[in-house]
């Protein structure tokens, strides 16, 4: 499911492509029948998933249950509804800000419905984590990770099933 370029490997399943750091892992589970969460983590605990539903799940509620989730787990939490365009497509959620250990970290929630799926995209990091000792911060990989899976759902032979 994934090849390995240099120092990045290609995601390449479900009708979902992406590149991902090589020394960072990849999971994708079944929830029930049509739904699938991919997942890749970051060594330093940084994740960004993206979950596949069938078309008509109310997206908006499960990015609520994330935000309610984030609440939870975070005092001092601030979110801004947002609305983002990738690829030509509109995707809209929240940007999330949090204190944890002292440090400012960044969530982001976005969803999108595409032909008969619907798409909800959640990623967490550190502000201060960068990749492999540059200025590239872990949420500059998750948006070039999305960017490119946003752009890579319009590759008709891009369809693989598991």
């Amino acid at each position: 499911m994934s090849t390995n370029t240099g120092d990045y490997q290609e995601y390449n399943n479900l009708g979902i492509r992406f590149p991902y750091p090589t020394n960072w892992s990849v999971q994708t589970e079944s929830w029930d029948e049509g739904t699938y969460v991919i997942t890749v983590d970051s060594p330093e605990g940084s994740f960004w998933s993206v979950t596949i539903y069938p078309k008509g799940i109310d997206r908006e509620e499960s990015a609520q249950k994330i935000l309610h989730t984030l609440k939870g787990e975070y005092d001092k939490l601030e979110h801004l509804p947002v609305h983002r365009y990738i690829a030509d497509r509109r995707l809209t959620g929240y940007e999330v800000n949090f204190f944890y250990l002292d440090m400012t970290s960044t969530a982001m929630v976005l969803h999108f419905e595409e032909g008969d799926r619907a798409y909800v995209l959640f990623w967490q990091t550190c502000d201060r984590l960068a990749l492999m000792g540059e200025k590239v911060s872990h949420a500059d990989v998750f948006e070039a990770m999305t960017h490119a899976m946003m752009t890579n759902l319009q590759n008709p032979e891009n369809k693989g099933i598991l």
